[in-house]
């Protein structure tokens, strides 16, 4: 679990596939994440209390941002700003 990580997350990159419970909790900084196409999955909480995430890069396509599976709890995540095809 990271704590606090600051301001940018700059690249979970494509080989990452699931995201783990709780994995970005309360790093309260988080601004902006980049997300590879490669991740299906995104556990409950992953992004629970990360209240400045303002957007997300997803380097895949809107229609692959759709099939994720997205856990409860990653709000701030899901109605962030997202840009599609982000490299």
């Amino acid at each position: 679990y990271l704590q606090n990580i600051g301001g940018l997350l700059n690249v979970i990159p494509d080989s990452v596939k699931k995201i783990g419970i709780g994995s970005f909790a309360n790093c309260t900084s988080l601004e902006e994440v980049t997300l590879g196409g490669g991740v299906t999955e995104i556990g409950q909480s992953a992004f629970l209390s990360c209240d400045a995430i303002a957007k997300v890069k997803y380097t895949g396509s809107e229609s692959d941002w759709e099939k994720l599976s997205i856990g409860e709890g990653n709000e701030k995540l899901t109605e962030a700003k997202r840009e599609y095809g982000a490299k």
